[in-house]
């Protein structure tokens, strides 16, 4: 009798010792203020091309929210912000309003699903903007409103099935974009090159009716990438 209890109790105890482990928690996330009262946030940095530029790195950081964005000293000089491979869910009002200078913004591999309305206030002289791989559905005529000098939207891989009329009417078309990058840079880029840069709007990879695509190609023709 005392073997069977010895070997029942065992058995328990080997059980608790093997059973699954219940899965891995969420991975923690945190604001940008947090990371910046931490000081894990890395350094503005400064390079050259086609003139002096100052870019800042905050990709795959575990961010949730833009938070704190506008404390980050010197951040009002900062060309170029790159927020991809985060946990940003959505994009609040006014989030950007303080970089007055940001040409290049990175959101792509994300989870954002939500775009506040004038969450890219401010962001009149932004050039490419990049949403891809995140879980957007509707994009309102309101989104990207403002964004006067967008030259290229990525919206690849999301969930996107409602466009508003009009959501696009600020990007630029891509003959437009080259004639200027010619003008501006003389000898620097000839028109053969400009060919191969990447310019429009990406809507590969959602859940456009066929319908909708027609509409989209005849009201924005060339500047819509499906």
């Amino acid at each position: 009798m005392k073997k069977l209890y010895f070997l029942l109790f065992f058995s328990f105890i080997f059980s608790l010792l093997t059973m699954d482990k219940p899965e891995s928690q969420e991975l923690q996330s945190f604001s940008i203020a947090e990371l910046a009262v931490a000081g894990k946030l890395p350094k503005i940095q400064y390079g050259y091309k086609f003139g002096p530029y100052a870019s800042l790195d905050l990709s795959g950081m575990h961010i949730n929210n833009l938070e704190g964005l506008s404390q980050i000293p010197k951040i009002e000089i900062v060309n170029l912000l790159d927020l991809e491979d985060n946990q940003i869910g959505t994009l609040k009002a006014n989030a950007l309003t303080s970089l007055k200078k940001l040409r290049l913004l990175f959101l792509e591999d994300n989870q954002i699903s939500v775009i506040e309305e004038r969450s890219f206030a401010g962001s009149n002289k932004l050039n490419v903007l990049d949403l891809s791989n995140n879980q957007i559905k509707t994009i309102n005529k309101s989104t990207f409103s403002g964004l006067t000098s967008l030259e290229r939207l990525d919206l690849r891989n999301n969930k996107i099935s409602v466009i508003e009329a009009d959501a696009f009417v600020s990007i630029k078309r891509p003959e437009e974009t080259r004639k200027l990058l010619i003008k501006k840079y003389g000898p620097y880029r000839n028109y053969e090159a400009t060919k191969n840069l990447s310019l429009g709007v990406y809507l590969n990879g959602n859940f456009l009716l066929e319908e909708t695509k027609k509409l989209l190609t005849k009201k924005y023709g060339d500047t819509i990438s499906l």
